[in-house]
């Protein structure tokens, strides 16, 4: 299962420091015959360059967006938020 749509609005935290994911509307099930997808989808600042590009990603584009969200927590804005 990919998210391809991680970003701080979709982080929950509760009052212990303990992180969930929510809003899976985006997903996508991975499987042995369809370890790949293309499709163009997610919030454009926290989406990996394969997906912008519209080149075949995996499950390495959950971990891209959860650095730009780390990034966020610690600059208050992703990378590039006002262009």
């Amino acid at each position: 299962m990919i998210h391809r749509d991680i970003k701080s609005d979709n982080i929950l935290i509760n009052k212990s420091g303990v992180l969930k994911i929510c809003d899976f509307g985006l997903s996508a099930l991975l499987t042995r015959e369809q370890n790949n997808r293309a499709t163009q989808i997610g919030t454009p600042h926290w989406t990996a360059p394969e997906i912008i590009y519209g080149e075949p990603y995996n499950q390495k584009v959950d971990i891209w967006s959860f650095g730009i969200f780390c990034y966020e927590l610690a600059e208050g804005m992703p990378p590039f938020f006002e262009v």
